[in-house]
């Protein structure tokens, strides 16, 4: 340590090289007190080898990709008892055209016992997704959903009802108490 209060500030970046650093990384320091502080960290440090990485994006882990999917599915499942446990409520959602069909949804079991929806024939339905459950909701008949799905629904139809509102031109406009089509 005697020897290093002695050095100048390029004598203890060579040393930093020396032990292990790179020079653009000891080019950055700039007084001997940050440069010995570095050096007696890296002196103190055990070697071992270090290893450079080709890139920094990681190689996908099938393990813990089937750990994630579990603990998405996990999430999935949870959501799906939830909503199944819910008050239930009558909904019916219109068919948007003539030429669309009323939906028909059933529910299976799949092979651990646990419920699923499933579309049957070419009706339509509308999907509300839940923290990864998916609850489907056929379209031009009465059914009924749990009442967090019947919200979402609701809240959806009630945005695009309001949609465009602001620009019609048979609003009324607040100014003259007439519509805007005939303020024009």
């Amino acid at each position: 340590m005697a020897e290093d209060q002695e050095m100048t500030v390029k004598d203890l970046r060579a040393e930093a090289v020396k032990l292990g650093m790179s020079e653009e990384d000891a080019a950055t320091f700039t007084t001997r007190i940050q440069l010995q502080n570095v050096i007696k960290t890296l002196e103190a440090k055990p070697k071992e080898e270090i290893k450079k990485v080709a890139t920094i994006v990681e190689k996908p882990n099938p393990t813990e990709d089937r750990k994630v999917n579990k603990l998405w599915m996990g999430k999935a499942e949870i959501m799906r008892e939830k909503l199944l446990a819910q008050p239930k409520v009558r909904f019916m959602i219109p068919l948007d055209s003539s030429k669309e069909k009323p939906g028909n949804v059933v529910w299976r079991k799949d092979r651990n016992g646990k419920p699923y929806q499933e579309a049957i024939g070419e009706g339509a339905y509308e999907t509300v997704q839940i923290n990864g459950f998916k609850y489907l909701v056929p379209k031009g008949v009465f059914v009924d959903i749990p009442q967090q799905v019947a919200e979402i629904l609701s809240e959806g139809y009630r945005l695009t009802s309001q949609a465009g509102q602001d620009i019609l031109l048979d609003r009324i406009d607040p100014e003259t108490g007439k519509t805007v089509a005939e303020s024009m």
